[in-house]
């Protein structure tokens, strides 16, 4: 999911929203306004839509600060993230590797509902203390609100069936008992795709019987067993890939031009033979520089080619996963996947450019290797 306004870095990690949180902010105002109070027949008021709206926003922090707990655990476990993100059914948080042990695993995704249960608790506290000091009752009904919403957000997260938190503990659990890692996440994202499944069709029996409330299970149902599906392919290519090494599944010494060439030139000369999925743009040095994917030059309209160089095109390599050509392979799909499907720039000892790695190039040396192909998705990492 990618973030459309960054509203804070903390700690390394790009912190903002995508476009569409703007639907669940309406939406819970809409609840609360609607249904907040408490009061049968209840006439929603400006003010009920005005209190509605910060207590909407109010929880959506509260959502970030689950998101952000994640983040900030898998940082002190040694695990590279770079966003966090909240959007429309929820949050996510784009780690780059995984934990390394079912330990860290456990504490990584046990801390979201932690955090949401102590939010819980301090709503509900402050409810307390409203009722106590006769506060008006339209502010505690916001404060019983929002010790509501956060303990169902946190028994939901706990549901033991990947993507969800719950999932990832199961997972960590499964990881110690069979020593094996990958096995244990294709268990727990397949029982994320039957909960999904499950949640999908209890929310077309309410849509059936008139609730128009059941839409919305629906849609997350969908999200659900997307998120595990990717899941799933993810860690069976991690599987696949496991007696491998990046040497083995780059694609040596791809083609390296200057980064002043244009499109036009390019296409015409270079690639006319050329069979790779990537190529280098170099510096006035012959340094490596940038690299693009030769599917993305057919993005320019042909009669801009001219104009274009391969160096406005083209992604620097310092903005690109990278590792060695000694590195275990299972290591390149966390990277792919904290790099918005981008390849990975492979060095050797001496840190000088000696191949490339693609999603395609992996699974064209898993085809020829006799070994199961697997679609591979992007996912949410935590």
């Amino acid at each position: 999911m990618k973030m459309s306004i960054r509203l804070a870095r903390i700690n390394g990690i790009d912190v903002g929203v995508n476009w569409s949180v703007l639907v669940i902010v309406v939406l819970f105002a809409w609840d609360f306004a609607t249904y907040g109070t408490g009061v049968a027949s209840h006439q929603a008021t400006v003010l009920d839509w005005v209190v509605g709206g910060v207590a909407a926003v109010v929880l959506l922090l509260s959502l970030l600060a689950h998101e952000l707990a994640h983040a900030l655990v898998a940082l002190r476990s040694g695990v590279v993230v770079h966003s966090v993100t909240l959007f429309m059914f929820g949050g996510m948080t784009q780690l780059e590797g995984e934990a390394h042990t079912p330990g860290s695993d456990f504490r990584i995704a046990a801390v979201g509902p932690l955090t949401s249960i102590v939010l819980g608790a301090a709503f509900f506290g402050l409810f307390v203390l409203g009722v106590v000091f006769k506060v008006p009752t339209l502010l505690s009904s916001a404060l019983a609100w929002l010790a509501v919403l956060n303990g169902m957000l946190a028994v939901f997260n706990l549901i033991p069936a990947a993507p969800l938190d719950g999932g990832r503990i199961v997972r960590s659990l499964l990881w110690k008992r069979w020593k094996d890692k990958e096995r244990a996440s294709v268990a727990s994202s397949r029982a994320g795709r039957a909960f999904a499944a499950l949640l999908v069709g209890l929310g077309l029996v309410e849509v059936f019987y008139g609730a128009i409330s059941g839409v919305w299970p629906v849609l997350i149902g969908m999200f659900l067993y997307s998120a595990a599906r990717a899941e799933e392919g993810f860690a069976t290519l991690q599987q696949n890939l496991r007696n491998l090494a990046v040497a083995d599944v780059m694609t040596q010494h791809p083609l390296a031009v200057p980064a002043s060439t244009s499109l036009a030139s390019l296409i015409a000369h270079e690639l006319r033979e050329y069979s790779g999925e990537c190529i280098v743009s170099t510096g006035r040095a012959g340094q490596a520089e940038a690299i693009s994917n030769i599917r993305a030059l057919g993005t320019v309209p042909p009669g801009e080619r001219g104009n274009v160089t391969l160096g406005m095109v083209a992604t620097p390599i310092a903005q690109l996963g990278q590792a060695h050509a000694g590195d275990p392979a299972n290591t390149i799909p966390e990277k792919i996947a904290a790099h918005g499907g981008g390849p990975v720039a492979v060095f050797d000892d001496a840190e000088q450019l000696v191949g490339v790695v693609t999603l395609d190039g992996i699974e064209r040396t898993i085809s020829l290797a006799g070994t199961p192909r697997t679609v591979f998705g992007s996912r949410a990492g935590r």
